[in-house]
This record gives structure tokens, C-alpha cells and sequence, in this order.
């Protein structure tokens, strides 16, 4: 009986040991499988761009240029990431800046002069931009981009024009050399900004200098101009007056022809009513001519007021007399 017992337990676990192995081999696939699987997936955020490379060797996929999203590449494969969004060089003083602020010497002396710029790369040349630079595209993008601005700047042949013509400088001088040269790299240049700028002391002085004095002629100008102006108004003013004067001088003497005119058709229309009056008195009366005079004298002599002296049938000299 104890040895059949020992028989039959010894067979149960020789079959059971295959049978262990092989779910743990399963298990043991199913999450290579699993990992693998996971593995053979690359995700690039949507402010990214990434050119597909192999793990092992290093060689990159030339075909394609990957933009944000989740892909399946395979087994030892992934990205080399690049951004999409507009990248800042900066040469100025600040601790955090990518260069220190650039140096240019002219006939004047050194001009210094901090300057920010922002580029994109283009994005269907990421291959390109790897072959030449692999992911070290930014450094070199700061040396290519101070040599260009220094060169630039060493070209104005006035110094005091990057206080007087500062926008100038900036907009038709040094974004067009550095777009030039970051654009031979496939960087595309969107804007700079030409910021603090020192000169030398003395130059800077004759500047300072300078624009005092352009400034004192402009006002000299601006005064004398002023002055015109006065001048100018002032005739003006005279000549508007003398208009108005003439104007209401005219109008006066209309106004005294209208009243003449009016006073003078006034008399006429009393005396050919006085004559229409007298002639019908004389025809319905019968009165003769002398009569009528003498009627129209005694008619004036009653109107006259008790202030009117009458002198009748005086000669002239003695009239005048009395009338002295």
C-alpha cells in the first residue's frame, strides 16, 4: 500500500511541472507582447515636430516629417523632436541671455547694442536642418546670427544714426541680414528688436550734442513759422475788416438812396395829390389861377407854428435884415 501510494504521487507532479511552465512561458509572452507593442509607439505634443530614427544605428527615417500626435513606428524606433513655436535669441546683459550683447567697431569707436530676434524652423526641412546641426540647430543659429548683425552694424557709416534713425537700423539693416543669414539654415526670421544701445563716450557726447542743436533749429523754424502765421492773420484780420467796413458802408449809403428815393416819391406823390386838389377846387369853384396861389399861401401861412416869424409885403433887403 506505501508503495503504490509513493508511485502515483510521484506520475501527478511530472505532469504538472510542463503544465506550470507553459502558462508561465505565456505569461511571460503575453507581456513581452504587451511591452513590446507599447514600446513601438511615439507621441510628439502639438507644439512639436520629430523626424522618425532608428535606436540601434542611429539612422534617420528622410521620408517624412512627423507633426503632434501618437504614432506607431515599430520596435526601435523614435523621434528626434523639434519645436514648432517661435524660438528667442537674445545678446544683451542679461544673465539669462544666449549671447552677451553684441560689439561693433566703426570709424567712430565700439558700438554696443543688445538685440532679441525670433525664428521658427521650417518645418519641411527638419531633415536638412538635423543632417547640418543634428539637434545642436539653436548654438549655431546664435553664432550665425551674431556674425551677421556685427557685420551689419559695422556698415553704418554714422554711428549717431542708431540714436536718430534707430527704427531705420532695425527694420531696413538688421533683420534683413539676419533673416538672410538664419534663412540659408532654414530658420525663418519673424521679428527683431533693436534694444539699449551704447555709444562711446565722446561719440556719444557730439550725439547728445547733435540733436541739441537739430533740436534748436527745428524750434527756430517752428518760431518763425509761428510768426508768419501771426502775420498772415493779422492781414487777414485787416483785409476782413475792411470787407465788413466797405460792406456795412455800402449798405448805409443803399439804405440812405432808399430813403431819399422814398422821401423824394413821398413829396412828388403829396404835390400831385395837392395839384389834383387844387384843380378840382379851381374847376368845381371856379377860382382862377391867382386865386388858387393866393388859397395855397394863406393854407401854408395857417400851418406854420406860433414860433414861425411871417414877414408880408417887406422887401427882400429888409427880410434879410430882420432874418440876421
Amino acid at each position: 500500500m506505501g508503495r503504490g501510494t509513493g508511485r502515483g504521487s510521484g506520475r501527478g507532479g511530472e505532469l504538472e511541472t510542463p503544465v506550470m511552465i507553459g502558462g508561465c512561458c505565456c505569461v511571460v509572452v503575453t507581456i513581452l507582447t504587451v511591452a513590446l507593442v507599447g514600446c513601438s509607439f511615439s507621441t510628439l505634443e502639438w507644439t512639436q515636430a520629430g523626424v522618425g530614427y532608428n535606436t540601434f544605428d542611429r539612422s534617420i527615417d528622410s521620408t517624412r516629417v512627423y507633426l503632434g500626435g501618437r504614432y506607431f513606428l515599430g520596435l526601435a524606433r523614435s523621434f528626434y523632436v523639434f519645436p514648432t513655436t517661435y524660438q528667442t535669441i537674445e545678446f544683451s546683459r542679461n544673465a539669462d541671455a544666449d549671447s552677451a550683447a553684441l560689439v561693433a567697431q566703426t570709424p567712430d569707436g565700439a558700438v554696443t547694442f543688445d538685440v532679441s530676434l525670433q525664428y521658427q524652423l521650417d518645418l519641411t526641412k527638419l531633415v536638412e536642418v538635423y543632417r547640418a546641426f543634428e539637434l545642436n540647430y539653436h548654438d549655431r543659429f546664435v553664432r550665425i546670427a551674431q556674425a551677421a548683425l556685427q557685420n551689419a552694424a559695422v556698415s553704418v557709416s554714422d554711428v549717431s544714426l542708431f540714436y536718430t534713425s534707430r527704427v531705420q537700423i532695425q527694420n531696413d539693416l538688421l533683420l534683413p541680414a539676419v533673416r538672410a543669414a538664419l534663412g540659408e539654415q532654414h530658420a525663418l526670421v519673424q521679428d527683431l528688436q533693436l534694444r539699449r544701445v551704447t555709444l562711446p563716450s565722446k561719440t556719444e557726447q557730439e550725439v547728445v550734442a547733435k540733436l541739441v542743436r537739430k533740436q534748436e533749429e527745428v524750434t527756430a523754424i517752428k518760431r518763425q513759422q509761428q510768426a508768419t502765421i501771426a502775420s498772415r492773420t493779422d492781414v487777414l484780420v485787416a483785409d476782413v475788416r475792411k470787407d465788413i467796413e466797405l460792406y456795412q458802408s455800402n449798405r448805409t449809403a443803399e439804405a440812405r438812396i432808399l430813403l431819399e428815393t422814398a422821401t423824394a416819391e413821398a413829396v412828388a406823390l403829396t404835390l400831385d395829390q395837392q395839384s389834383v386838389s387844387f384843380n378840382s377846387l379851381r374847376n368845381g369853384v371856379g377860382l382862377s389861377g391867382a386865386d388858387v396861389v393866393r388859397l395855397r399861401f394863406l393854407d401854408e401861412i395857417s400851418l406854420a407854428s406860433s414860433q414861425t416869424t411871417l414877414l408880408i409885403g417887406f422887401d427882400d433887403e429888409t427880410i434879410a435884415k430882420v432874418a440876421a
